[in-house]
C-alpha cells in the first residue's frame, strides 16, 4: 500500500511562489522517516532542514513539487468566486501532486478552517478514487506530511534565495556578531548569531531561547522567545563604530533605528551617515537571570545590567511606531555613529524571528555592548514593506515577485500615492 504527505510552504508571505510538495512510501518503510530525524520543518534549521530534504528523496518512493507563482494566486484572489480563491487553489494542486504520486491513501495538511470540504475539493479535482485523510497540524501529527513539510520548505528557501540575489536582500548579520540569549534555565549568555542558527537552535523544539528585544509600547528591554531564523548567502559588510566605543557589524541592508526629528525610523545600514544617531540599549533589567563566563568577562554588556552606573536620560519624547514615550523613561540611549567602514568581508549572514504567540517583535540587542537591530518577521515585515515601497517609488509599479493581491502591496501603493500629492 502506498502512503502520501502532503504540505505547502509560502502560503502567506507577499513575496514569493506557493509550493507544495508531497512524498509517496510504501506503508511499511514509514518508520524509516522517522529514523533519519524526519519532523515538523519548523522546528528544524535550515541546514537541518536541507540535508534531510536529500536523505527524503533517497528514502521515499517518489516525491513531486508544484509552485504557485504571485500572478497565478493574484488571479484567484482577485477573480475567483467566494469558495474557489487560495484554498481552492491549493486543494487543485494538490490533487495534481496526488496524481502524480498515485497512492492508495493521502495524509494532506488541510489549509481550510473545514478539512473535510478541503479534502471534498482534493478528490473533485481527481480522475481517480483516493482515501484522504485531510486534517490541521497534520505535519505534527504524521511523518509522511512533516517530510513533505520539510521539501516544501527547503524547495521554497531555494526559491528564495535566487530571487534576493536578483533583487536583493533584506539585511542580516554576520556569523560572528555577537547577540545576547537567554535560555530555558535563565541563564543570559553573549553568543554569535551564526553559531545560534547553526548550532543550538537546532534543537529549537526541545530547548527554547530568548533575545533581549525593546518592547514596542514603552521602550523597555525585556526578553522574547526566537521563533524562527534564517541564514543567506554571503554578502559585504559594514563596520558600524559609535561615539561610546561600541561597534556592530551589518550587512549592507541590515535595518538599525535612527532618530529622525523626534521619531525613531527604520533605516538600512547602508544609508546611515556619521552623524546620524541610533538606538542602543541604557540599562537591562536582569529579572532572577544568572551570567555566562562570556558575559561577566564582557564588560561592556555586563554594564547594561546596572542601573545606577548608567547617565540619566534627559527628558525627551520620542515616537516609535504609534507610541510617544518619554526617553528617561525607557531603556534606550541614543548615541552618534563617528565612523561607517567597509570591512570588505563577503560572509553568510543570519538573522532571527522574534514572535512569540503571534506579536511581532521587530528588534534585538546585538554588536559589542548592545546596540539596537532589526530582525526578520513574517515576509511582509518592516524590511520587506521598505524593499516593496522603493521599488514601487522607482518603477511605478511592484516587481513580478510579489503578490499584488495582497493587502499589504495596497497600504504601500496608497501610502506612495498620498506622498506624491502632499
Amino acid at each position: 500500500m502506498i502512503i502520501a504527505g502532503l504540505d505547502d510552504a509560502g502560503r502567506g508571505p507577499v513575496i514569493g511562489p506557493l509550493v507544495i510538495a508531497g512524498v509517496a512510501i510504501q506503508e511499511e518503510d514509514i518508520s524509516k522517516l522517522s529514523l533519519i530525524g524526519v519532523k515538523d520543518s519548523k522546528v528544524l534549521s535550515p541546514k537541518a532542514r536541507e540535508k534531510l530534504s536529500e536523505l527524503i528523496k533517497k528514502t521515499v518512493n517518489n516525491y513531486s513539487f508544484i509552485e504557485f507563482p504571485p500572478n497565478e494566486i493574484d488571479e484567484v484572489v482577485f477573480k475567483a468566486k467566494k469558495l474557489e480563491k487560495l484554498n481552492f487553489l491549493e486543494a487543485k494542486g494538490m490533487a495534481q501532486i496526488i496524481i502524480n504520486l498515485k497512492p492508495n491513501l493521502a495524509y494532506v495538511d488541510a489549509s481550510d478552517v473545514n478539512p473535510f470540504r478541503f479534502a471534498k475539493q482534493i478528490l473533485n479535482n481527481l480522475p481517480f478514487q483516493v482515501k484522504i485523510i485531510s486534517e490541521h497540524h497534520a505535519d505534527k501529527k504524521y511523518s509522511v506530511v512533516s517530510a513533505a513539510s520539510i521539501l516544501a520548505k527547503v524547495h521554497r528557501d531555494n526559491v528564495i534565495k535566487e530571487l534576493k540575489r536578483d533583487y536583493g536582500d533584506f539585511g542580516s548579520l554576520p556569523f560572528s556578531e555577537k547577540i545576547l540569549i537567554v535560555n530555558d534555565k535563565r541563564e543570559v549568555d553573549l553568543i554569535s548569531i551564526g553559531k545560534l542558527v547553526e548550532n543550538k537552535l537546532k534543537n529549537l523544539n526541545n530547548e527554547k531561547f530568548y533575545v533581549f528585544s525593546v518592547e514596542p509600547e514603552t521602550l523597555k528591554i525585556k526578553f522574547f522567545q526566537i521563533t524562527d531564523f534564517t541564514k543567506q548567502p554571503p554578502q559585504k559588510i559594514l563596520k558600524i563604530t559609535l561615539s561610546n566605543n561600541q561597534e556592530v557589524k551589518v550587512s549592507l541592508n541590515h535595518i538599525l533605528f535612527k532618530l529622525s526629528g523626534f521619531k525613531l525610523e527604520k533605516v538600512k545600514a547602508l544609508n546611515l551617515r556619521m552623524g546620524d544617531y541610533i538606538a542602543v540599549a541604557s540599562r537591562i533589567n536582569p529579572a532572577k537571570t544568572v551570567f555566562s563566563k562570556r558575559l561577566l568577562e564582557n564588560q561592556n554588556w555586563l554594564n547594561l545590567f546596572y542601573k545606577e552606573e548608567q547617565k540619566r536620560q534627559k527628558r525627551f519624547l520620542i515616537k516609535y511606531e504609534n507610541f510617544t514615550i518619554d526617553l528617561f523613561n525607557s531603556d534606550i540611549q541614543l548615541v552618534k555613529i563617528i565612523k561607517i567602514e567597509n570591512t570588505k568581508l563577503f560572509e553568510p549572514v543570519y538573522d532571527i524571528e522574534v514572535k512569540p504567540k503571534g506579536k511581532f517583535i521587530e528588534n534585538f540587542l546585538g554588536g559589542e555592548g548592545g546596540v539596537i537591530l532589526h530582525n526578520s518577521g513574517y515576509p511582509s515585515d518592516p524590511k520587506t514593506i521598505e524593499f516593496l515601497k522603493k521599488w514601487y517609488k522607482d518603477h511605478g509599479c511592484f516587481p513580478p515577485i510579489a503578490r499584488k493581491s495582497w493587502r499589504t502591496l495596497k497600504k504601500i501603493r496608497d501610502e506612495v500615492f498620498q506622498l506624491k500629492f502632499k
